[in-house]
């Protein structure tokens, strides 16, 4: 046991290092690094389309008229088939470069990213996540916006009563 001790390497002990330069101001409280988030009005018009009926609270689905559960399940349906489709064309851009890559003279290479370079499937149920594929919560709005599924002044909206599209 006492040849174990000798070869681990001693445990350095760590020590508050205060700079002292011209930035030793700037930083002597921990704090915090704001981001842009999304108004309370635009994460319940963001989490009803994403997420549906199961972003609704249970006692103000009670309350909801038969239409407006309607419109966010219809809502809700257009976005995830477009950010199904979204994922796939991600993953065959993907695809399509790691053949040009590994196998450039490839018959298959050729047919693949040239005749059939973004076919997707809409009946395909694409499972991979977005933090996987590197997509952002700020990424999913923009798409959402540019498919018209999201309001053009999503980033504006303050208050919602209702669920607003295009």
């Amino acid at each position: 046991m006492n040849k174990q001790a000798q070869q681990q390497p001693e445990r350095i002990g760590y020590k508050r290092i205060e700079y002292s330069g011209a930035l030793s101001e700037y930083h002597t409280e921990q704090q915090k690094y704001h981001t842009k988030s999304l108004t309370p009005a635009q994460k319940k018009l963001y989490e009803r389309t994403v997420f549906g009926i199961s972003a609704v609270d249970k006692h103000e689905l009670k309350t909801m008229s038969t239409q407006e559960i309607n419109a966010i399940k219809a809502q809700h349906s257009k976005c995830q088939n477009d950010l199904n489709i979204w994922k796939q064309e991600i993953i065959n851009e993907i695809s399509n470069q790691l053949f040009k890559k590994y196998f450039p003279t490839s018959p298959f290479t050729k047919t693949l990213t040239e005749d059939y370079p973004n076919v997707v499937d809409p009946g395909f149920i694409n499972t991979i996540p977005f933090k996987l594929l590197g997509i952002r919560r700020t990424d999913i709005v923009k798409r959402l916006i540019k498919s018209g599924i999201l309001p053009n002044d999503f980033h504006k909206q303050v208050t919602s009563k209702t669920l607003k599209t295009n």
